[in-house]
């Protein structure tokens, strides 16, 4: 868990076994706060590589648990300042790497070619189409969510003065290319993959005007 009513800087895990649901130390539960002083809230978790990387809105941390004993210790690493994730809903896990948003746009976690395989870095991702998220507000940023399927990374945001997603852009991750921004008389406000009774992949998607899907 992260982002806790009056911790914004604050993430906390449960116990192992029959204490999932108990967060004391004693249970092998915990928490730990990182870089509470700096004003900038956990905006997302996400699992990548037998460790928690935990966004930021303008930082990123890496964060590895290990036991001593009946406790958990937790080790809390930078990874970067200066870029972090916007909106919860757009971090994804993308083959080896995870796709995220941030204010300056869509970027890449993972690791680097020439670098130690256990040093994360970032790329960005949108540099071609910077524009489109330099008009956005930092409301509009927030309500912006993602998926990766097919192949293809596809983000769905507000546009204009609108205050729920109307615009989708798809990163095809096999051509390296940006597609968009699309425009559909349903546009998502959360996405998901369905297979149905026959095993077949479905991409669906709750509409941000109303309940339907």
């Amino acid at each position: 868990l992260g982002n806790l009513d009056g911790f914004p800087s604050r993430i906390s895990w449960s116990g192992g076994g029959s204490n999932i649901d108990k967060f004391n130390w004693r249970y092998g539960g915990g928490y730990v706060d990182i870089d509470k002083d700096s004003g900038d809230r956990i905006t997302g978790l996400i699992e990548f590589q037998e460790a928690i990387v935990v966004f930021k809105e303008r930082s990123i941390w890496k964060v590895t648990l290990a036991a001593s004993g009946s406790l958990v210790i937790p080790t809390v690493t930078l990874v970067i300042r200066g870029v972090g994730a916007v909106s919860h809903r757009s971090i994804k896990p993308v083959e080896n790497d995870v796709f995220f948003l941030s204010r300056k746009g869509v970027y890449s976690l993972g690791n680097e070619a020439n670098y130690l395989a256990n040093v994360l870095r970032t790329n960005e991702l949108s540099a071609k189409i910077r524009p489109v998220f330099e008009t956005l507000s930092p409301s509009q940023l927030e309500q912006s969510c993602a998926i990766y399927q097919g192949n293809k990374y596809r983000l769905s945001y507000p546009s204009g003065g609108s205050a729920i997603n109307n615009k989708e852009v798809i990163y095809d991750r096999e051509r390296r290319a940006w597609m968009g921004p699309n425009s559909y008389p349903a546009t998502p406000a959360v996405y998901e993959v369905y297979y149905d009774g026959a095993g077949v992949e479905n991409l669906v998607w709750g509409d941000s005007d109303d309940n339907f899907v």
